[in-house]
């Protein structure tokens, strides 16, 4: 008679299964469906500016909730905030560009805040929403044409790079913590123990674009190639495999400024050194956008 099916092994499996396959699944679900965080306590008016709300319509129809304060120095940057957060989550770098006399458009992404759409994804969708944005700078008459700048944090900051390599009419384009667009563009562990982990986050990348029912976008890596000679500032947080994977990016690009915070959580580099931080985000959009009879000059570690 045979023996009896080891009790352990019915528990073993399903958990097995469930921090294999299930684990990123369900992170992924959460990527795409984010909560929203709506603005109830905060407008730039406590910067002490004007502003004007706006309604940005992308190329689906999705209605984008933001707020637009006008250009003193004929510029403007386009900030977009990270997952599961709203504009607010670039406040901090809109007042050291406001201070600066820039033209700041800020809005919730789509599926966050108080913008429209039901998914959010690493997709065509969220760069077409940047594209919107400026179309939006582009018909304003406080703006000079070749004036627009963005940047973003973490998805942010990929749906900035995307957008950059699909339209010359952004001139610069800054990112702290980008996000990869594909699972090649997170580079392998060389520890054995660590291979693991790498795997789970190629599925889970995997299943957010199942989930958000969306094609890929071009690499990281092929969207900054498109960039030509115009500035690309990169700001990586922490000594991990954020770090690695936007120095690889920097070295590809001729005009890149790479700089590393490595006491800095991801997206928290504003925090960790204020005042260095507002001054090299000044000075990158100052050279791009501003002063632009003066050539750029590619520095690696930034100022």
């Amino acid at each position: 008679m045979s023996e009896a099916f080891p009790v352990e092994l019915l528990i073993f499996i399903p958990l097995l299964a469930f921090y294999v396959w299930f684990r990123p699944y369900y992170a992924a679900y959460l990527f795409v469906r984010p909560p929203r965080m709506k603005i109830a306590f905060f407008t730039p008016t406590n910067l002490g500016v004007t502003y004007e709300d706006v309604v940005l319509t992308s190329q689906d129809g999705v209605k984008l909730a933001g707020w637009y304060v006008p250009s003193r120095n004929k510029a403007a940057v386009i900030l977009l905030h990270g997952h599961s957060g709203n504009r607010l989550g670039v406040i901090h770098q809109a007042e050291a560009l406001l201070q600066a006399g820039y033209g700041i458009l800020m809005y919730d992404l789509r599926a966050h805040g108080g913008s429209g759409g039901s998914r959010f994804g690493r997709g065509q969708s969220s760069v077409d929403d940047v594209l919107a944005a400026v179309a939006y700078l582009s018909k304003r008459p406080d703006v000079q044409q070749g004036s627009i700048g963005v940047m973003g944090i973490s998805v942010g900051g990929l749906f900035a790079l995307q957008a950059a390599a699909q339209t010359v009419a952004i001139r610069a384009v800054a990112g702290e913590g980008i996000s990869p667009a594909v699972p090649a563009d997170v580079p392998p562990p060389t520890a054995w123990w660590r291979r693991y982990g790498y795997w789970q986050q190629q599925l889970y990348m995997r299943f957010i674009l199942r989930l958000a029912r969306q094609h890929p976008l071009p690499s990281n890596a092929a969207a900054a190639a498109r960039l030509g000679k115009r500035p690309f500032l990169l700001i990586a947080t922490g000594e991990g495999v954020e770090a690695k994977m936007l120095k690889n990016l920097a070295d590809g690009v001729e005009t890149a400024v790479y700089w590393q915070i490595p006491d800095a959580q991801h997206g928290m580099g504003w925090h960790v050194c204020q005042d260095e931080y507002n001054h090299k985000l000044i000075t990158f959009f100052n050279r791009a956008l501003v002063h632009q009879e003066r050539p750029y000059l590619s520095q690696s570690g930034g100022e």
